[in-house]
């Protein structure tokens, strides 16, 4: 199976997790959005239009599902960091 050399790519995954941990600051009364939602929407959306995905193109492809769902676990797991973090924000 093929792995593209933009997953090794550490500034990538650090973006995803940091954009995962601000939406999980984000306050989510008026949408009632579940958090760890928000975290993976917010770290795919960052990372793809700072970074970019995997391949070029409009295709979609393997490599695009691969984006989505590491960038997408990334996200949650920042947002996770943000809601069990010891700074009550609420």
């Amino acid at each position: 199976m093929y792995i593209p050399k933009e997953v090794y790519q550490s500034k990538r995954h650090i973006l995803s997790i940091a954009s995962g941990v601000l939406a999980g600051f984000l306050p989510t009364q008026p949408s009632n959005i579940n958090p760890y939602l928000l975290g993976a929407i917010v770290a795919i959306l960052f990372t793809k239009l700072l970074f970019g995905d995997y391949d070029a193109g409009y295709q979609w492809s393997f490599s695009d599902i691969l984006f989505a769902i590491l960038n997408g676990l990334e996200g949650v797991f920042g947002a996770w960091i943000a809601q069990n973090s010891l700074v009550p924000l609420g």
